[in-house]
C-alpha cells in the first residue's frame, strides 16, 4: 500500500522536466502518432534507414515489434529474435497478415546470452548480415556479436544508446562522456565504435546510434 510520502514523491517534479524537455517529448509523441507503423527509433534515424536500406539487405533484429514489419517491407530478409512468447505470437501473426514471407520471428526464451546469440548464428547459416538492429535484451552481448559479424558496407543500429554509450547527449538518462563502460562487453563495444564511423541522433528523450561496418583507415 502506498504511503502519503510515496504519493508526494511521485508527484514531485523531476529535475529533467524542463520546458525544453517537455517541448521535445511532446514532439516525439506527436511524431509517433503521425507515424504509428514506424520503428520506435529517433525520427531522424527512421528517415535515414528508409533511404539506406534496400531489398538486397539481410537484417538481424534483436527485439521484435512494429519495427519488424517496417523492416520487412524494405529489406530482402529479416531475422528477428524475441524472448517474450506472447509478443512473439503477436508479431508472427501480424507478419502473416501482411504476407511478409521474408520475415522470420524466432522465439528464444533462454536467459543465457550465448544460447540467444547462437540462435541468430543458426538462422544466418554462414551468411553475413548487412544490417543489425539492437533494441531488446542482451544489448551489450548483441552489439559485440553484431560488430564482429556485420558486413563492411553494413550498419548496426543501437536504440537507447544514451543508456550504454557515454556521450554529451541531452537525453535525461544519458551517461556522461567520462562515465566508465558498464562491464567488459560494453568496453569492447565502445572500443569498436571508436574504430568506426558512427552517427548519434537524439530527440531530447532518447538516442539512436548508427554504427557503420567499415573500420577507419
Amino acid at each position: 500500500m502506498s504511503t502519503i510520502s510515496d504519493v508526494f514523491e511521485r508527484l514531485r517534479p523531476k529535475s529533467h522536466w524542463t520546458p525544453r524537455y517537455i517541448f521535445e517529448r511532446t514532439n516525439v509523441s506527436l511524431w509517433q502518432r503521425l507515424h504509428p507503423e514506424a520503428p520506435w527509433l529517433v525520427s531522424e534515424a527512421v528517415s535515414f534507414l528508409d533511404e539506406w536500406l534496400d531489398r538486397n539487405d539481410l537484417l538481424v533484429e534483436f527485439g521484435s515489434g512494429r519495427s519488424t514489419l517496417w523492416f520487412g517491407e524494405r529489406v530482402g530478409e529479416v531475422i528477428s529474435l524475441e524472448t517474450n512468447p506472447e509478443w512473439h505470437g503477436i508479431v508472427v501473426e501480424r507478419a502473416r497478415e501482411r504476407r511478409l514471407d521474408n520475415v522470420r520471428v524466432l522465439l528464444e526464451t533462454s536467459s543465457d546470452p550465448t544460447t540467444f546469440l547462437h540462435r541468430a548464428e543458426e538462422a544466418l547459416d554462414g551468411r553475413t548480415p548487412t544490417a543489425i538492429v539492437v533494441d531488446g535484451g542482451f544489448r551489450a552481448e548483441s552489439c559485440r556479436w553484431g560488430l564482429g559479424r556485420l558486413a563492411s558496407h553494413g550498419i548496426l543500429v543501437l536504440d537507447n544508446a544514451e543508456r550504454y554509450v557515454p556521450s554529451p547527449s541531452r537525453a535525461p538518462s544519458a551517461l556522461p562522456p567520462d562515465a566508465p563502460p558498464e562491464g567488459d562487453d560494453w568496453r569492447h563495444v565502445i572500443d569498436e565504435i571508436d574504430r568506426r564511423r558512427s552517427v548519434r541522433m537524439c530527440n531530447g528523450v532518447w538516442d539512436t546510434l548508427l554504427v557503420f561496418g567499415a573500420k577507419r583507415a
